[in-house]
């Protein structure tokens, strides 16, 4: 499907965001958390030519302000990001997982790489997912890379 509009479908985009059809980058990935109770963010990480860019958007509860950042990340991490994408067999998982609940938090886990759009929606992840949420949030530094992640 040339636009991931269609799979956008359990989460709302937030000031700024925009699908990921429209997304910068040959190759990208977006990472929403959504907790119960610490708050939220949208992590996104892109291949651009050369450069590797990150942005952040970070709320750390519903009153809080609203802390947005962009930087450029090293070749390293891009290839660090592409082994757990890998090991969390990202493009094959199904897009919805069986589980919910009350307390924890909302994981949507996007990727595109040119036409090619994925979208993974977990209620508190465990394994090679989590393992990938971990590695964007440690991408993001701090507040996020010390956050406690469910």
């Amino acid at each position: 499907m040339p636009c991931c509009r269609a799979h956008c479908l359990f989460r709302s985009l937030g000031d700024g965001e925009v699908p990921l059809c429209r997304s910068w980058g040959t190759e990208v990935y977006r990472f929403t958390w959504d907790s119960s109770f610490d708050g939220d963010a949208v992590v996104r990480i892109a291949q651009i030519g050369d450069q590797i860019r990150l942005s952040l958007v970070y709320r750390s509860s519903r009153f809080a302000d609203t802390e947005r950042r962009e930087a450029t990340a090293a070749p390293a991490d891009w290839a660090r990001l592409q082994e757990a994408v890998i090991a969390a067999n990202f493009w094959a998982l199904d897009p919805t997982g069986e589980q919910r609940g009350l307390d924890g938090a909302c994981w949507t886990i996007e990727g595109r790489r040119k036409d090619v759009f994925r979208a993974v929606h977990r209620w508190s992840p465990h394994g090679a997912i989590h393992a990938l949420g971990r590695l964007l949030f440690a991408f993001a530094g701090q507040p996020l890379a010390g956050a406690k992640l469910y």
